[in-house]
């Protein structure tokens, strides 16, 4: 390959790291975070296997060396398996503004301050709080949410608060901070 095409491929790889920066926090909030992440990694195999179906059967494309065959296809399914999360995160989100949020009780548990850096804590001093997370429970189930402000500063255990919730296209939920 030239220079020119490993340079596309690495514009390509770090607007995928850029992406995934920015949707990953959405993506951890969902309120069915167990289905939704199941969902796409699911469908991204899904994905990969009907690819890999359509150009081993159909296209002249496949090389014939059977280690070649192998890079090819588990970058296929690799790749599949990346890409199709983020893209339904992005199509549960299309279209869908922050004004269609509803309203909804839940009963909160707690909510849990902490600081977070990726580069450790510096020694010897107390940093302030930049991640609140919240427990609360919705239709009889513990959920929670994660912020960078606190939610609910006065509430306690039990306390029956509202939360304005977003539903997607594809119905998985989360709070409108």
């Amino acid at each position: 390959m030239n220079k020119a095409s490993w340079i596309i491929i690495g514009l390509i790889i770090l607007g995928l790291v850029a992406a995934y920066t920015q949707e990953l926090p959405i993506m951890m909030n969902y309120l069915q975070v167990g289905a939704f992440w199941r969902t796409g990694l699911l469908t991204g195999l899904l994905v990969g296997i009907a690819t890999l179906l359509f150009f081993f059967f159909k296209s002249d494309l496949v090389p014939d060396d059977v280690v070649a065959k192998m890079r090819w296809s588990s970058s296929i399914l690799f790749a599949s398996m990346l890409l199709c999360p983020l893209f339904l995160s992005w199509t549960n989100r299309l279209g869908v503004s922050k004004n269609n949020a509803q309203e909804v009780s839940v009963i909160f548990e707690s909510e849990q301050a902490r600081y977070t850096s990726r580069f450790g804590n510096p020694s010897g001093v107390k940093q302030q709080a930049n991640q609140f997370i919240l427990f609360f429970f919705q239709d009889g189930q513990l959920r929670r949410v994660n912020g960078q402000h606190p939610f609910f500063p006065g509430a306690q255990t039990g306390d029956s608060l509202l939360l304005n919730i977003n539903t997607g296209r594809w119905n998985y939920q989360w709070v409108v901070p």
